[in-house]
């Protein structure tokens, strides 16, 4: 029964010497890990976008800009809330009764900042060698913006404070980013898992704008479209 047992004992021993022997060998190999890296690669860019907030002054209801379509017209504050019936909705909705309001000149906020959005696109590389590649990459990315505004009315001020009775509501811009890049890369060896990554190229930017409107209480009023809505 011993015998049994040692021969068994020897039989895996020698089945399992080639595995050893390869294992203590291959930590002591003195070749060194080469990398091959050659061809297109693509990836998923995920990411949070936070825009300047110099081109706000676009939405901030002064009228300043036009939308470049014939069929679209974006208007002032002032504009639109004497277009139409409007001036009576805003007279309703503020309990005005006999009295008015106005729009100061100084109405409109200069700039309203943006919140940041999540920024997702597509990337794709070349590389012909490991460290060298020309990069590509599109994104996209909704974008809100948000700010005050004023309005004065001829009725007393609430609770007796100040001369003037003035009411301050939101108004928003809403639009979508396409960003497109092209650049090359090229990086620079640390360790065989790390390196320093360095790119140099362009972006072109599109912008579509969603929405731009005010409030007056509980009521939107659109400033980028005909006013066939309140």
């Amino acid at each position: 029964m011993n015998s049994k047992i040692i021969l068994s004992f020897i039989t895996i021993m020698l089945s399992a010497a080639p595995f050893v022997s390869t294992a203590q060998s291959w930590d002591d190999d003195d070749e060194f890990y080469i990398p091959s890296r050659q061809g297109l690669e693509f990836g998923v860019n995920i990411g949070v976008y936070k825009a300047h907030q110099n081109s706000t002054v676009f939405y901030n209801g002064a009228g300043w800009y036009e939308l470049g379509d014939n069929l679209a017209t974006l208007y002032t504050i002032e504009e639109r809330l004497f277009l139409g019936n409007t001036e009576d909705q805003i007279n309703n909705a503020l309990n005005l009764g006999g009295g008015n309001f106005w729009i100061p000149y100084d109405s409109s906020p200069l700039l309203l900042p943006y919140d940041p959005g999540l920024m997702m696109g597509l990337k794709m590389l070349y590389f012909w060698n490991p460290e060298s590649a020309l990069v590509m990459s599109l994104d996209a990315v909704n974008l809100n913006a948000a700010g005050p505004w004023t309005l004065e009315t001829d009725l007393l001020p609430g609770q007796g404070q100040g001369s003037t009775d003035i009411r301050v509501y939101g108004i928003f811009g809403k639009e979508r980013r396409m960003l497109g890049t092209f650049g090359y890369r090229t990086a620079a060896y640390i360790v065989d898992a790390a390196s320093w990554i360095f790119e140099l190229g362009g972006t072109a930017t599109g912008v579509q704008v969603k929405r731009n409107f005010i409030m007056v209480e509980d009521n939107s009023y659109h400033l980028d479209r005909e006013p066939h809505q309140p």
